[in-house]
């Protein structure tokens, strides 16, 4: 996690299929005041990925959309069991105040940031959808670099987005560690496609939780993938590593040779990213 009143140079990297270098994320939530089945009676939350990811109706989002046209008490009741948005992204860890604390840099510089949906649409979507920028902010070529900043006032941090007016090309060294580590595929954190029968599962946990019954540890803790016991995604930073440096993937595993100087052309065609394209 970045330490609290310090900055982050980062860049911004494409994905290899379409424009917006950011995927949507939906992690649903469910309430349980009930706690866990045999435990101290201390109130959770289950987040869980959605299916909405994968374009399945989510039992928690369907069984509550009455309410949104309700009273306001209707509205929030609603929103306990609604789904929250973040955006993932590939990202160049340019300079971070993470990196300094460690004997040695990371073998893979290369990162998933995780972003509120908050600051993406403050600070990121209106960069994207400029009309007047010709080049996304994450082309290799004509792109630019971006600066993350967390400040911190009493027990809240607060996190900006900032990106630099003059555009830079990637270094030869740092299209090397592209070409040598590859990019996340940040549609395999949705998990897996989920089953009928795990629907089911969500369906009956969406019931307890609506009735205010216990969560049932036993009967749906491996019965869904990625289902978590009050976890909150959407601060701004690199996902947990595997070595304490950044994200855990199969990039990490082993180091591999350095490349060659520049990218071959086949893969900077392949990253080459047009604001214009995405939004026509």
């Amino acid at each position: 996690m970045q330490p609290d009143n310090t900055k982050s140079d980062v860049r911004f990297l494409p994905q290899l299929e379409g424009d917006n270098p950011f995927v949507e994320f939906k992690l649903g939530h469910m309430p349980f005041h009930a706690g866990i089945a045999g435990g101290n009676g201390a109130p959770v939350t289950i987040t869980y990925p959605s299916p909405l990811n994968h374009g399945i109706n989510d039992p928690a989002v369907d069984g509550t959309r009455h309410l949104w046209s309700g009273s306001d008490q209707n509205r929030q009741q609603a929103k306990l069991w609604y789904f929250s948005s973040t955006y993932l992204a590939n990202v160049l860890i340019l300079s971070s105040p993470i990196k300094a604390e460690n004997e040695r840099p990371p073998a893979n510089p290369i990162r998933i940031a995780d972003i509120a949906r908050s600051l993406y649409r403050e600070d990121i979507e209106p960069v994207l959808m400029d009309l007047d920028m010709e080049f996304s902010f994450a082309d290799p070529i004509e792109g630019r670099d971006g600066v993350i900043r967390k400040t911190k006032s009493g027990a809240y941090a607060s996190y900006t987005v900032r990106f630099q007016t003059k555009p830079r090309p990637l270094t030869a060294e740092e299209l090397a560690a592209v070409e040598t580590h590859g990019l996340h595929d940040l549609r395999a954190e949705f998990g897996p496609r989920p089953t009928d029968e795990q629907i089911a599962v969500l369906a009956e946990m969406f019931h307890a939780s609506l009735h205010g019954e216990p969560f049932d540890a036993a009967r749906w803790g491996a019965a869904y993938p990625g289902l978590k016991v009050q976890e909150v995604r959407g601060s701004l930073v690199p996902l947990p590593p595997s070595n304490g440096n950044g994200r855990a993937s199969r990039y990490d595993a082993d180091d591999k040779p350095a490349a060659e100087d520049g990218l071959t052309k086949q893969t900077l065609s392949a990253l080459r990213s047009r604001v214009t394209t995405m939004s026509a």
